[in-house]
């Protein structure tokens, strides 16, 4: 399989869109809590300009991770761009093993803008589920809601099944089981809610916030058989909270940090935010988080030197 396009490596300059002012790097554990990065700090290097990241690990063990990027480079050409890709490695993650492709949306309603905040699942059979966040024009008012998109291709075209939750943006979403399909998000407004399916995904309740009003970033298995973690970008570093038993809705924090902010690596700079954890055939689980480019604003609307 070849790329259908190079990163961009560094940021541009000046005033620039959020995702062209990110960059997304890897750390690994043995434990799912203690994450270390590579000794060879590029290694634990993935993409420039790029945002939210969101991986699966497929039956295959092959790693997928979504992201909006900001800018690709198509046949050594600069491209802008503000919409989903996806990189993928068949080796774990290990240095120039991954593969960068394009993702295509089909059969979404024409006035649906671009689908943002990839958030992916594998279905039972090895189906994937793609949630995104979709804008939309109501008159002269604008709408926002998640939507789910469905692939058969491996995770590269997914097609439009429909608006699950309405008002909603950002989903983080994890399917526990057949009757129990959580959505952990924001709206607008800052409000950070939680909501349960009961069949399959197609339809979303409120069930109110997780605790201490935080919005989860990725929930992921542990070792223990039925207990699952939850990440979450902290003030000072990567947290996560714990869940234990079934239905998973009461969520304990757990001590200390699982990755903290490294400036001295000359890689990372400002915060470190948005992990996503998947646990690898190996036993060892890959951490994909977002940082500032060293040389951009510490804000949502950047400038970049």
């Amino acid at each position: 399989m070849k790329s259908d396009f190079e990163p961009c490596l560094g940021h541009p300059s000046g005033k620039v869109i959020t995702p062209a002012a990110h960059r997304a790097l890897l750390a690994w554990s043995d434990d799912g809590l203690n994450f270390q990065r590579p000794e060879d700090k590029q290694a634990g290097f993935l993409m420039d300009q790029v945002s939210v990241p969101d991986a699966v690990v497929l039956p295959s063990g092959r790693i997928m991770i979504y992201l909006i990027t900001g800018c690709r480079i198509v046949n050594g050409i600069r491209e802008d761009s503000n919409d989903i890709a996806v990189a993928l490695s068949d080796l774990e993650g290990e240095p120039g093993s991954w593969i960068f492709k394009n993702v295509t949306f089909t059969g979404k309603p024409k006035n649906f803008e671009t689908p943002l905040d990839p958030n992916v699942v594998v279905l039972p059979g090895g189906k994937i589920n793609l949630l995104t966040t979709v804008f939309w024009k109501d008159g002269e008012s604008k709408k926002s809601g998640i939507a789910s998109f469905s692939s058969i291709d491996g995770g590269f075209t997914f097609t439009y099944q429909g608006l699950v939750y309405p008002d909603i943006i950002d989903p983080e979403n994890y399917r526990f089981n057949d009757v129990n399909w959580q959505i952990i998000t924001g709206e607008p407004g800052e409000a950070k809610g939680m909501a349960l399916s009961r069949d399959d995904g197609r339809t979303f309740e409120p069930l109110g916030t997780f605790p201490d009003n935080m919005v989860v970033h990725e929930i992921a298995e542990t070792d223990l058989p039925g207990v699952y973690r939850g990440y979450i970008s902290g003030t000072e570093g990567i947290i996560s909270y714990i869940a234990s038993s079934d239905p998973w809705m009461d969520w304990e924090r757990e001590p200390g940090f699982r990755l903290g902010l490294d400036p001295s690596s000359n890689l990372e700079s400002c915060a470190i935010r948005f992990p996503t954890v998947v646990r690898l055939t190996s036993g060892r689980y890959l951490m994909i988080y977002e940082t500032v480019i060293p040389g951009c604003q510490c804000n949502d609307d950047p400038v970049c030197e």
